[in-house]
């Protein structure tokens, strides 16, 4: 009984520093100077010309993101997310904006050109992905 409530106590702790990291993370953002600074047009480009290469410029790393908006949303979890357009009206660059910008992301507006800072997630489905974003 000893050996479960230490392992229970031991797995909790863990939870509970990954949790702590994951929130430090979020907040980071807005005060890390960004990595690089691309255009969203330039960031698509790098993807489809080599994902491989794009991952090693932008995932994991804090980049700024300019470009036109082609559409701000919410995914199911009440996420704002803005998708950048690209030279390819299927594909976007999609952003999901950290939940401190979310009364900032309701005034903004489409077809308006936009700078964020995010950290790159990689690509999914053709589409460049960044999270934790914040509006400058």
């Amino acid at each position: 009984m000893k050996k479960v409530r230490l392992s229970i106590t031991l797995l909790l702790a863990t939870l509970a520093a990954l949790s702590l990291s994951a929130c430090n993370d979020q907040q980071d953002i807005a005060h890390m100077q960004p990595d690089t600074a691309r255009s969203a047009a330039q960031i698509w480009s790098d993807y489809h010309n080599n994902e491989v290469a794009a991952d090693q410029q932008y995932k994991g790393r804090v980049v700024e993101i300019t470009g036109r908006v082609g559409e701000i949303s919410k995914d199911f979890t009440g996420n704002a997310n803005i998708s950048f357009q690209t030279q390819n009206m299927f594909e976007s660059v999609h952003c999901t904006l950290d939940v401190s910008q979310r009364s900032a992301a309701a005034g903004i507006r489409k077809h308006s050109t936009q700078t964020l800072k995010c950290l790159g997630k990689g690509m999914v489905i053709g589409s460049p992905m960044f999270d934790h974003c914040i509006i400058i």
